[in-house]
């Protein structure tokens, strides 16, 4: 069926052309039809079929673009609740983004003029992009003839899924890190300090659990700095989460269920913050530094006997990230490998928007007694 369509696609754009010639340089209509021979020869001569993924129009390019960006936040749903400044990247590695002066002030029942005039200082505040680079993959000749877009997906899905699970474990890390005591809350076990061994290797000592009461304190911690009741978040470790659902009654259960989402990610809601889930969040150390700030573990470091689990709970305004450029790159026909070579890159990053916290909470295991 397919050779046929083809054929009649020809047949089709031959005759065209032949009356095309005939009527623009008033051709016999057997030259015609043998110089419109001859040019769809000569086309279909100098017509090389491209390897898969190299890139002539940019068509192929964009399309794999796509998909990795689509495969970064499927694979971390919980970064579309970041406030999204992609719109604000320079040169595929800057963030600027406007910053906002001071409000004017408000005169009640003024008897004296002119009014000051007051003048608003708006600044730009700049953060770079990190460059994540996966080794390149080599895919020999025998492998190559295999090569469909399932094979593409499976290779090029182990690259975006280790650069995107790097890039999202440091953004975490970003948002928490230098945190000032007072954005830290830690888990009580309820009521009756209810406790349990670790469960992250490395840890020693048991852990208060995560009660549904902590989360109200982060939420009033929320409310006393005014922050927007609406896109309010919560990112769990797995285990946490367990804890949390384990220690909810029956109504509080049936409350927070009722939100589930699989598209956005959500869990559920408790006291107006939307929950979500991911296998690990943060690991921190137990005491805060000499400034009285949350000490971030580095990524890829080892888990101290010390060190506490820690979530992330934030208002979406209050922490940014942000995509830049991005490439999937296929070297195919490679004589001293044998085959293709692929791999991928971008850069990502983000920040809190404000030094201060103001929005972001670190919500912290605490040791039992």
């Amino acid at each position: 069926m397919k050779g046929i369509k083809q054929w009649l696609s020809s047949a089709i754009v031959f005759i065209i052309l032949a009356s095309l010639m005939s009527a623009a340089f008033s051709l016999h209509p057997a030259v015609s039809l043998l110089a419109a021979f001859g040019l769809l020869f000569l086309s279909a001569a100098f017509r090389t079929k491209m390897p898969y993924g190299v890139h002539t129009n940019g068509i192929e390019l964009e399309r794999w673009q796509d998909y990795l960006q689509k495969r970064f936040f499927k694979d971390n749903a919980f970064m579309q609740h970041f406030d999204n400044h992609d719109e604000y990247v320079q040169e595929g590695k800057t963030v600027h983004i406007p910053n906002m002066g001071g409000k004017p002030t408000v005169h009640k029942n003024p008897t004296s003029f002119p009014l000051a005039v007051e003048r608003r200082t708006d600044t730009i505040v700049s953060y770079d992009l990190d460059w994540y680079v996966t080794a390149p993959t080599q895919v020999t000749n025998a492998e190559a003839a295999e090569v469909s877009y399932d094979k593409m997906d499976s290779v090029m899905g182990d690259h975006v899924a280790v650069q995107s699970e790097r890039a999202a474990d440091e953004m975490l890390i970003k948002a928490a890190e230098l945190l000032p005591g007072a954005n830290v809350v830690r888990t009580t076990g309820g009521p009756t300090a209810k406790d349990a061994a670790p469960k992250v290797t490395g840890q020693v000592g048991n852990r208060l659990l995560l009660h549904p009461n902590d989360i109200k304190r982060c939420a009033t911690i929320l409310n006393q700095n005014d922050i927007p009741k609406e896109d309010r978040y919560a990112l769990l470790d797995s285990n946490q989460l367990d804890e949390l659902t384990e220690l909810m009654s029956d109504n509080t259960w049936n409350a927070f269920n009722q939100y589930y989402n699989e598209q956005t990610g959500v869990i559920g809601r408790l006291h107006g913050i939307w929950i979500l889930e991911r296998s690990s969040v943060l690991i921190a150390a137990d005491a805060l530094n000499g400034s009285s700030q949350l000490v971030v573990d580095a990524y890829g470091a080892a888990v101290g006997a010390d060190d506490q689990v820690a979530n992330l709970v934030w208002y979406k305004k209050n922490v940014a990230r942000a995509m830049g450029a991005k490439n999937i790159m296929h070297n195919p026909q490679q004589a001293q490998f044998g085959g293709d070579i692929m791999n991928c890159d971008f850069r990502f990053g983000g920040r809190r928007k404000y030094s201060t916290g103001l929005g972001v909470i670190a919500l912290m295991q605490a040791k039992s007694a």
